[in-house]
C-alpha cells in the first residue's frame, strides 16, 4: 500500500506526522506502540478505509513526529492526542491502541 504522511503542528509547538484514510461518519484513531509508528496500521487502515476514516498519528519522538520537548509519562501523549484531534477538528472517535498506544489511550 502506498503512502503519504501528513503533517499537523499541535498548540503546544510539535509537529505530528500521520497517516488519514476513508471516509465516512465514523473515525478511529489508531495509536501505536513503543518503538513503532503509524505504518504498523497500514494493513488495518487499509481494510477499516472502506467504511470509515481511519486516523494514525506517529507519537512525539517516533516515526516522523518531532521530538521537541520531553515527555516524561503516558500522560503528556495523552495530552498530545487531544492536541492533534483539536488540530484535525475531529470532535468524536473511536480508539484502538496497541501496546504503549493501548496504555497512552486509557
Amino acid at each position: 500500500m502506498k503512502y503519504t504522511k501528513k503533517e499537523v503542528q499541535l498548540s503546544n509547538g510539535e509537529i505530528y506526522a500521520y497517516l488519514e484514510e476513508g471516509k465516512g461518519d465514523k473515525t478511529i484513531v489508531l495509536v501505536h506502540g513503543n518503538m513503532s509508528s503509524s505504518v504498523h496500521f497500514l494493513p488495518l487502515m487499509k481494510n477499516l478505509a472502506k467504511t470509515m476514516r481511519v486516523v494514525a498519528m506517529d507519537l512525539r519522538g517516533f516515526g516522523d513526529s518531532s521530538y521537541y520537548e520531553r515527555f516524561d509519562s503516558l500522560r503528556d501523549l495523552a495530552e498530545d492526542i487531544l492536541l492533534f484531534l483539536d488540530a484535525l477538528k475531529i470532535a468524536s472517535a473511536d480508539f484502538v491502541g496497541w501496546s504503549t498506544g493501548g496504555g497512552i489511550i486509557l
